[in-house]
């Protein structure tokens, strides 16, 4: 809270920060705690919806992202979808399409897919080691 941490938070941080029920407390919790993995995945994958990397086949360019579907979707990402989505194995992404079904999201790729797999696995994996 005093600012000792700063050098280590990153956009997506602040925003989880922001919308969380206590904004600028728990700074340290916020940035290790599996209760917020499934919003950090979501920031970030929703940063690669802006940019026109993942989940594009159904969006009007001309819309906003914050209007786009997916965008919203995603939102609804929770550290036990993050879970489910690593125990893919191979290429078929089963996992990974089932948690986007979940969410509404039954059109993607499998270029998103791989996109949405590895961002996860990194995500957790980031959460691990800081927890280690």
């Amino acid at each position: 809270e005093k600012g000792c941490l700063d050098m280590l938070i990153t956009d997506f941080d602040r925003e989880i920060d922001k919308m969380s029920n206590n904004p600028g407390v728990h700074i340290f919790e916020k940035l290790i705690s599996g209760m917020y993995m499934g919003r950090l995945a979501a920031e970030v994958l929703a940063a690669l919806i802006n940019q026109g990397i993942i989940l594009k086949i159904q969006r009007d360019h001309k819309q906003s992202y914050r209007y786009y579907a997916p965008f919203h979707a995603l939102y609804m990402l929770q550290t036990s979808h993050i879970s489910e989505i690593e125990l893919d194995t191979g290429r078929t992404f089963a996992n990974t399409r089932n948690v986007l079904k979940k969410l509404g999201l039954d059109y993607a790729t499998n270029a998103d897919c791989a996109i949405i797999s590895y961002t996860c696995r990194l995500i957790s994996r980031l959460e691990i080691t800081i927890n280690s």
